[in-house]
């Protein structure tokens, strides 16, 4: 099973912004989510994109995250009513929120943390 990205409308970066899919989604007071983590020493981090997102080890998520202990597709990052949500997409080690298991879609804000099997993830809203 190989994941079919859907509704992804635009990825950022610095110069411009290009299609992906042809849904077009514009955030209106935060343009994103910075996710920034560490594996074997070294920092890692993306910022700049539009959701839906998946999260996982699967080279065809969005955000690819090489660790064995997160799922090939691991969570799912929505912005849906102003606001930024996860899932987790039942994933063997489960997806936890500030230390609490992630049950369902689970509102994110700027501060958080996120656990994906034991990879640990800093949340910061990008504004523009």
């Amino acid at each position: 099973m190989r994941y079919q990205p859907s509704g992804t409308a635009l990825l950022f970066d610095d110069n411009n912004a290009k299609e992906q899919d042809e849904l077009t989604v514009i955030i209106e007071s935060r343009k994103g989510l910075r996710l920034t983590w560490e594996m074997d020493g070294n920092p890692h981090n993306v910022e700049r994109f539009v959701y839906p997102v998946i999260i996982g080890r699967d080279v065809s998520c969005p955000v690819v995250i090489n660790s064995p202990s997160v799922s090939r597709w691991h969570a799912h990052l929505a912005y849906e009513d102003n606001e930024f949500l996860i899932s987790d997409m039942g994933s063997s080690n489960g997806t936890f929120l500030n230390g609490k298991r992630v049950e369902g879609a689970t509102r994110i804000a700027h501060g958080d943390e996120i656990t994906l099997g034991r990879v640990n993830i800093r949340v910061s809203y990008i504004l523009q």
